[in-house]
């Protein structure tokens, strides 16, 4: 019987040399560059079929990107929307207190038919003029303007008219693994529902946008 034990001890280094070593990887080599497809497939998941089972980055990519289109264009049918974006902030420092952000971005946006996209539009907004109206977004978790063009804000009453945008209601984005000081998850964006004329929303539509939420989180909670 072949007795495969051996001691580390027993090998003596040095009569060990570096051509002995080198034959010896080459050897590895040559086996691993012949045996490739065979080494590779003992290691991969297979299906029933035999098909080796093998992630698709760019289709992963692909398949992400259209879900996230289709379900915000699917939003601005349901609701007869001129336009529906996801907005997140970014730039901010991380305090004890939570995230204090400077700017946001439209990530992703579907628009009614006769318009175009504007979020390249969007990029870099300072929240500084939204301040006021982004406290009551934090604690009430959606804001609603039925109509811009009466609101005292200047920066609604004007900036925001200028894309065409007269009616909006911004739902919050909530994270909910981080909670501030007062007990409260942080805010990282907003989903936004806007309209070319003023509207009248009732409770229960209201009550609608603010659930739709829960279809885009899995895009921009990280």
């Amino acid at each position: 019987m072949i007795n495969f034990n051996f001691n580390l001890k027993d090998i003596d280094f040095k009569k060990i040399r570096k051509r002995d070593i080198f034959t010896i990887f080459a050897v590895i080599s040559v086996i691993c560059i012949f045996f490739k497809d065979e080494i590779n497939s003992f290691f991969v998941e297979k299906n029933q079929a035999g098909q080796i089972v093998k992630p698709d980055q760019f289709g992963k990519a692909i398949e992400k990107n259209v879900r996230f289109e289709y379900i915000l264009q699917d939003m601005q049918e349901k609701y007869n929307c001129t336009y529906v974006n996801v907005n997140l902030f970014h730039n901010g420092d991380s305090t004890k207190w939570g995230f204090h952000f400077s700017k946001m971005s439209c990530i992703e946006e579907a628009v009614r038919h006769d318009q175009l996209k504007r979020g390249y539009k969007l990029k870099n907004w300072s929240i500084e003029p939204f301040a006021q109206k982004f406290a009551k977004l934090y604690h009430e978790g959606y804001v609603y303007l039925p109509n811009l063009r009466t609101e005292k804000d200047a920066y609604f009453n004007t900036t925001l008219t200028r894309l065409e945008v007269i009616s909006v209601i911004y739902v919050a984005i909530y994270d909910k693994r981080y909670i501030d000081k007062n007990g409260l998850p942080h805010l990282v964006g907003f989903l936004a529902f806007q309209w070319n004329e003023p509207t009248n929303l009732s409770n229960a539509q209201k009550i609608s946008m603010i659930k739709e939420v829960e279809r885009i989180k899995e895009f921009v909670i990280k």
